[in-house]
């Protein structure tokens, strides 16, 4: 299958979207068919940064996972992989903060039991982001409920998916959350609060950081674009731009690559919530191409596609 053929794929399935950038290799990449879900922050269901208020937003993502089972159906066995890039439960954004882990994750559970069944079923690959990071040190709790998650994804050789806000080690999930946790938790706690709901919620939307005037742009939320780039990979064709810290992930990626000896071609991170195609330095002169692939938050419904003529970063 070829990009076009994916979204033509959808588009026959009733689920239309559009390429908002597309890379494309000048050789075929060595890849099957992989679909790439961002950060989705499941949390506490209506007041949550992926429901809000709007539940047609669960709806949209049930089916959206319904014709990735379609579309795992349609290919030969082992020729398709969902990929969810972490931050798939906010945990850190509980109701119950001071509950324990499992306590929290069940929460989420019941906030969304029919995306949860899905995401099992297909089944949908997760790596750990920074508000679930929790699950790297509950590997029984979590296999126990038919939750695959480590810290990267190959999808294929030489393509590498990982949240994105490691930048030291791919190899350890060493983090420091005290306070972020505190934070969000008690903004989460205000959201919960009848009078000071829609404050606190126009609060998480700024610490998201990635929204054009998130306070003042209601109803329809965009987000905040990267800077175009003039900095360009050889051998790829794509709308470069410069994210943050995208040289900083070329440390990672090249520890990850003399770990396991095999070279990269790609790699593809969310955590941003902000979707573009840039680039980082993995060794010395040699540049690959680093996808953003945006985040499900605050309205928005951003994937990527990646097949052998390349990767496509969607929006339905």
């Amino acid at each position: 299958m070829r990009l076009s053929d994916v979204q033509s794929f959808f588009a026959d399935k009733g689920l239309s979207f559009s390429w908002s950038a597309v890379a494309t290799p000048a050789a075929p990449l060595r890849v099957d068919v992989s679909v790439v879900i961002p950060d989705v922050h499941l949390g506490v269901g209506p007041g949550d940064a992926f429901q809000e208020s709007d539940p047609s937003r669960v709806t949209r993502l049930e089916t959206f996972l319904d014709v990735l089972a379609n579309l795992r159906d349609a290919l030969p066995a082992g020729r398709f992989a969902a990929v969810q890039l972490g931050d798939f439960f906010d945990v850190m954004r509980s109701s119950k903060p001071g509950a324990s882990f499992d306590d929290r994750l069940d929460i989420v559970f019941k906030a969304y039991p029919g995306v949860a069944s899905r995401a099992r079923a297909l089944p949908l690959l997760h790596c750990i982001g920074n508000h679930d990071h929790e699950l790297w040190n509950n590997q029984t709790t979590v296999e126990h409920l038919g939750i695959n998650a480590h810290i990267v994804r190959a999808i294929g050789p030489g393509v590498l998916a990982f949240h994105g806000h490691d930048l030291i080690s791919l190899r350890d999930e060493e983090l420091s959350v005290a306070y972020q946790t505190w934070l969000l938790s008690l903004v989460q706690g205000l959201v919960d609060m009848p009078v000071l709901g829609p404050v606190a919620d126009a609060i998480e939307r700024f610490f998201d950081q990635s929204l054009a005037d998130p306070i003042f742009d209601a109803p329809q939320f965009t987000s905040l674009p990267w800077p175009a780039s003039s900095v360009s990979v050889p051998g790829w064709t794509a709308p470069w731009i410069m994210r943050d810290n995208q040289e900083q992930l070329g440390e990672p990626l090249l520890d990850w690559e003399r770990t396991i000896e095999q070279r990269l071609e790609l790699a593809i991170v969310g955590h941003s919530h902000r979707p573009g195609i840039g680039s980082c330095e993995v060794d010395f002169g040699r540049r690959i191409p680093l996808v953003d692939v945006g985040s499900w938050t605050y309205g928005r419904s951003n994937f990527a596609v990646v097949c052998a003529d390349g990767v496509g970063v969607a929006s339905l």
